[in-house]
């Protein structure tokens, strides 16, 4: 997925995620930190929305 998309995909109206049960939380990083990356000129949009999500981002690496 190239980056236009990936940042496409964050303005969507919708999301559909397809998964096993066997993967069900009831919060992502429930059981353990997911580690993202994200593209440099989207970095405020997506620490914005993590805020947002969860209140806090927990790290920023280089």
């Amino acid at each position: 997925m190239s980056d236009k998309q990936l940042v496409a995909l964050k303005a969507a109206t919708h999301f559909i995620t397809v998964a096993d049960t066997i993967k069900l939380v009831s919060h992502i990083g429930k059981n353990f930190m997911i580690p993202i990356e994200v593209i440099p000129f989207s970095w405020k949009l997506a620490d914005m929305a993590l805020i947002a999500e969860n209140g806090t981002v927990s790290e920023l690496g280089a």
